[in-house]
């Protein structure tokens, strides 16, 4: 297919009628990935590694899907059905703070609107009325029982009728795995996906993890990111929280990835009028599908799935290999029973490893807890400190305070990260030891940052004492003494009594007392700012934590499903080599292998060429 201009119009015929052939028609394939499709199912047919040839196949029809499918995804509570509903102006997705929908829900244009749900083995098990209530049985539950399937949404739309497609999908936000299978499920054929964040607790470590490892690294085509909740910030906020997701999508290298508002918010001023409403966000889907950069983003995501077929085809040979390298028959036959056995044994070795991950992301998180409660106590004795040894009360509460407090935060973001970053990093070298020994593999996984410090330092401090200005009152109690002393000075002279001798004991006796009683209150005032600091310190910290457990859950998390993926992998290679162990295999057979890898290699990095 030759490059399209992005034209407004293009969905419309001269007729008016909708006019899909854009979004419906295959993308032509150039000659080097023809050639690449061409080259590795010949010689995977040819040296009969069929399941290999077959799944490349599969990667080769992705290219003739007749559907542009964009997937909504985000981590629970970031607002994709709300985000949904209001794309077609109406509801019936579920909305609400927690997990809702379980199951994978694909929606397009039907003339008849209904709701079908499909059980894993893609059979009809329910046809249901489009209604917010039909979802009711397929909601995502704690215990972790969630419904299966997929639901294929049918509502009438001129917009799907051009052949787009829209997935939502699961909150990507908790620890159950299932939801997570879906997600990466959902994804693998995706053309686009819109990447919903909230405004109150924008950008957080998990979601640029997901952001990498679930579409950047699988080389989704096209990605754009809206902000949602805007309107539950204040007005002045709201143009600094866009400027916050932008900054932060550059640091993390992602500057690329478009940013959206999708529904009209009063802003401070029009800074942002060009990326705000729905009608930006449609426009800018439709300039995807007309876009010319998308051949040849659509190539390089269906090269990333050729090179990782050709890798497990290396992987399942170098299996096959080692086996028919054994001394003599009887040691090959160990092999395969040690192998058959593994086999039967390995859903159990994976299981207790995945569980073990689990327990040591409470125990990862426990540790957390308790070096936080630590360090509390360390900031609320240094900031009593600090009070103990300064004149001006007033000054210090309303300046040097939350300053003081902002670095001790800091340092605690930074120690925290350091403790956390430390066990992670123990925590992932014996789950890696396990997977070595047992499968011969591992996971990789050095994240750059894990907590959010922007959410240790942005916090209000000193709104419930009012701290009086004792400096001030003291001089005016200065100046009220030194006025009596002068008026005695003057009785003293009209009564004909020495005015030193008479004055003396006048001044001196009121300065006394005024010191006295300022310096009580200075202390009295100064215990009160000691409790109020032995108060708010906890809160202040409390806070900062508030997403702290889900975000290290969540790195956890995302071990597993990196690990889950790599035991797909192995046990689907282990299969293969005992189904082959019955061949018989001389020198030179052995010989023809090695060859044979080299040639996939080759293969694989001609794929990985297309990044």
């Amino acid at each position: 297919m030759s490059d399209v201009i992005a034209n407004p119009g293009f969905f419309k015929s001269q007729k008016g009628e909708s006019n899909s052939s854009l979004a419906n028609s295959a993308l032509a394939i150039s000659p080097k990935l023809k050639s690449l499709f061409n080259e590795s199912t010949a010689l995977l047919e040819e040296e009969n590694l069929h399941s290999f040839s077959d799944e490349i196949s599969r990667a080769k029809e992705d290219l003739k899907r007749q559907t542009f499918t964009v997937a909504v995804v985000g981590e629970f509570s970031r607002g994709k059905s709300t985000f949904i509903n209001k794309m077609f102006d109406r509801e019936f997705l579920p909305v609400a703070n927690m997990p809702t929908t379980a199951i994978l829900t694909r929606i397009k244009h039907s003339d008849k609107e209904y709701i079908t749900v499909l059980d894993t083995a893609n059979r009809k098990k329910k046809i249901l009325p489009l209604s917010v209530d039909s979802w009711d049985q397929y909601i995502a539950s704690d215990d972790g029982k969630d419904p299966s399937g997929v639901a294929f949404v049918g509502i009438k739309s001129k917009w799907l009728s051009n052949g787009i497609e829209i997935v939502d999908t699961p909150g990507a936000g908790d620890l159950e795995s299932s939801r997570a299978a879906v997600i990466g499920d959902a994804l693998r054929g995706c053309d686009g996906a819109i990447i919903t964040i909230s405004a109150t607790a924008a950008m957080s470590m998990s979601e640029k993890l997901f952001i990498e490892e679930r579409l950047i690294s699988k080389k989704t085509p096209f990605l754009l990111l809206i902000i949602t909740k805007l309107d539950t910030v204040s007005k002045e906020q709201r143009n600094g929280i866009i400027d916050f997701v932008k900054a932060k999508l550059e640091t993390w290298n992602m500057k690329d990835i478009p940013v959206y508002v999708p529904y009209k918010t009063e802003m401070p001023d029009n800074k942002y009028e060009s990326i705000i409403g729905m009608d930006k966000i449609i426009g800018q889907i439709n300039s995807w599908i007309s876009s010319s950069k998308r051949k040849d983003l659509t190539e390089k995501w269906v090269a990333a799935k050729i090179a990782s077929h050709l890798n497990s085809a290396v992987a399942f040979l170098n299996e096959k290999k080692c086996l028919f390298e054994a001394e003599n028959d009887s040691k090959r036959k160990q092999l395969i029973d040690k192998k058959t056995q593994l086999l039967s044994e390995s859903v159990l070795v994976w299981e207790k490893a995945k569980s073990e991950m689990i327990q040591k992301s409470e125990e990862c998180y426990k540790l957390f807890i308790r070096k936080a409660q630590e360090e509390q106590v360390n900031i609320i004795e240094k900031l009593q400190y600090d009070i103990s040894h300064v004149s001006n009360l007033k000054k210090w509460w309303e300046e040097d305070y939350p300053y003081r407090l902002k670095l001790e935060m800091t340092r605690l973001a930074s120690l925290l990260e350091s403790v956390i970053g430390r066990q992670l990093a123990v925590d992932v070298r014996n789950f890696n030891t396990v997977l070595e020994k047992n499968f011969k593999t591992s996971v990789l996984y050095s994240p750059d940052e894990i907590l959010s410090k922007d959410e240790y330092t942005d916090f209000k401090t000193g709104g419930q004492v009012a701290v009086k200005d004792i400096s001030t009152e003291r001089t005016i109690g200065r100046v009220g003494v030194a006025a009596l002393s002068l008026g005695s000075v003057m009785l003293m002279l009209s009564t004909g009594i020495p005015p030193i001798i008479g004055s003396m004991g006048v001044g001196t006796g009121g300065s006394i007392l005024s010191e006295v009683f300022f310096k009580k209150r200075t202390e009295e005032q100064r215990e009160i700012l000691k409790k109020e600091i032995e108060k708010g310190v906890p809160g202040v910290v409390k806070n900062a934590m508030i997403h702290s457990e889900k975000r290290i859950k969540k790195i956890y998390n995302d071990i597993i499903s990196d690990s889950s993926e790599k035991q797909e992998n192995w046990i689907k290679s282990q299969k293969d080599v005992i189904e082959s162990s019955s061949e018989n295999l001389s020198f030179e057979d052995i010989e023809s292998i090695n060859v044979l890898i080299k040639k996939i290699e080759a293969l694989s990095k001609e794929a990985e060429s297309f990044a």
